[in-house]
This record gives structure tokens, sequence and C-alpha cells, in this order.
């Protein structure tokens, strides 16, 4: 899109300029039949007709530094999209990891043995018994 686009910037100036010249080599073709006047003219039609070279130029200069500005800023916020994306992922991959902790936490309590082991009443009379 941006080629077609400076592409599109660079016929627009190219047709330009043909029209300034031909204007230019149209306004010195018709003022010939006065010799006196000849130069005058011309002089006032060539200068005339780089003013306004100078004004398209000044126009498309100004508009390719804007294309340029517009481009950058598009990558700007291409770039700041991206890392909010990223870090937006590096939250929730933050908030998934610590639900599988807590839930491997949850399920190691659920399903662990007491951690004192449970002694019948008769194996600690046997053992009381044994010791006398």
């Amino acid at each position: 899109m941006e080629k077609e686009r400076l592409s599109a910037c660079a016929a627009a100036e190219q047709q330009r300029f043909d029209a300034i010249i031909a204007q230019r080599d149209r306004a010195a073709t018709a003022i010939v039949s006065s010799a006196a006047n000849v130069e005058c003219a011309r002089a006032a039609a060539v200068q005339d007709a780089e003013q306004r070279f100078d004004l398209e130029r000044q126009q498309l200069a100004a508009e390719r530094e804007r294309v340029i500005a517009e481009k950058r800023a598009l990558g700007a916020a291409k770039a700041a999209e991206f890392d909010k994306l990223r870090a937006d992922c590096r939250k929730e991959r933050g908030k998934r990891l610590e639900a599988e902790k807590q839930l491997k936490i949850v399920s190691a309590a659920a399903f662990s043995p007491p951690s004192f082991p449970y002694r019948p009443h008769i194996l600690q009379l046997t053992l009381a018994l044994g010791c006398l």
C-alpha cells in the first residue's frame, strides 16, 4: 500500500512537471509575434512556472514527510500493541502457573496420609507388655 502511494505521488509529480513545462512552452511560443515583448513575457512565464514548480515541489516534500511520519506512527502503534499483548500473555501465564501450583497443593493435602501414623490400641498394649 505504501509503495503504491509513493508510486502514485511520483506519477503525479511527473505529470505536474510535464504540465508546467508544456505551459511554459506554450506561453513562450504564444508571444513570439512581438519581438520587443517576447523576452519580457518569456521571462515572466518562466518565473511564474518556476514559482509553481517550487510550490509543487514543496507540497510533494511535505506529503512525503507526512507519509513517513504516518508510517513511523503506525510502526510505533504496532510495537505498542505487541508489547501490550506480550505483557497480557505473561500475566495470564503467571495466573495459570499460580493456579496450577495451588491445585497441586490442595491435591497433595487432600490425598496425602496424615503426618502421624495411626496406631491401634492393641499394638500399643502389645509393645508396652513386651517391654516389661
